[in-house]
Order: structure tokens, then C-alpha cells, then sequence
């Protein structure tokens, strides 16, 4: 490998990157209400109907302010879709020469979208099926996982 300035082949430290992490999502989560809030202003002072009259776009600002405020949480879901992404990396390179490797994640039993052979004998097709999967169930796990919902916002989110 080359050298890289300044890299001694330490790996970071761990609380910088968390702290690091968390004023990004407080940085995100102020400028997301700004913009919403000269939305919702611009729109009164135009008195135009809203174009969101099922308030999805609420629920959704709602999520995001309660998933931001738990950095921490939020960091441990990203760290899990990680370590899933290097375990399907490194299982799609064994197979794409040769290997044999179990699946790092497979489709729900009775889920028809990948019934076609294709999904699981060409390793490109393979690894985009799978990729799909983690991410949607860590976009689905992650939303369901927010704390503090109300019923209704909590099911506008998770449809």
C-alpha cells in the first residue's frame, strides 16, 4: 500500500468520529427546519393549498428530528449497515471467484419479487438482491425504531 501523509496506521478515534457524526446531525436537522419552516411561511403568504394535504411531509420532519436526537442510535444503525455491507463485499468477492458463501441476508419466505433463478445464479443479480435487502431493512428497522411517534405520523412513515 502506499503511505499516505499523516497516517501512522492508527484507525481514528472512535469519540472524535462520534462527536464528529453528531454536530453533522445537528447542523442537518437545524438547516431541515429552517427550510421547512420558510416553506410552510412562503406557503400561507401565498395562500396556495398544500401540496402535502395527508401531512406526510410532517410526519416524516417529525421522524427525522427524533432520530437526529439520538446521534448515538443513529450512528449504531449505520455501523450494523457497515459491517453487513463488508460481510456481503466479502462474501460477493469469494463467490464472484469461485467460493462458496452463505448469503448475508435472503428474501422473506413468500416474497415474490426474487422468485425468477436469475436472482440467485448470476452473482450480479445475487449481490443487488441482496444489497436491496439490507438496505431496505435497515431503512425499515431504523424508521420503526424511532421513539416518541405518535400513532398516526409513526404509520404515515412506515407505509
Amino acid at each position: 500500500m502506499i503511505d499516505q501523509p499523516g497516517n501512522n496506521g492508527s484507525f481514528p478515534d472512535a469519540t472524535k468520529i462520534s462527536c464528529s457524526m453528531a454536530d453533522i446531525a445537528e447542523v442537518s436537522q437545524n438547516l431541515i427546519t429552517d427550510f421547512l419552516a420558510r416553506q410552510t411561511s412562503q406557503k400561507s403568504e401565498q395562500g396556495r393549498k398544500s401540496l402535502d394535504p395527508l401531512n406526510i411531509g410532517g410526519a416524516f420532519m417529525e421522524m427525522t428530528t427524533r432520530l437526529m436526537a439520538d446521534p448515538a442510535k443513529l450512528m449504531q444503525a449505520n455501523m450494523k449497515l457497515w459491517q453487513d455491507y463488508t460481510s456481503l463485499w466479502q462474501n460477493a468477492a469469494t463467490q464472484m471467484m469461485g467460493g462458496e458463501t452463505e448469503h448475508a441476508v435472503t428474501p422473506e419466505p413468500g416474497d415474490r419479487r426474487f422468485k425468477d433463478a436469475s436472482w440467485n445464479e448470476n452473482d450480479i443479480f445475487d449481490y443487488t438482491k441482496q444489497s436491496y435487502l439490507l438496505t431496505s431493512r435497515w431503512l425499515q428497522s431504523t424508521v420503526t425504531g424511532v421513539e416518541g411517534l405518535d400513532a398516526k405520523d409513526a404509520q404515515k412513515v412506515d407505509f
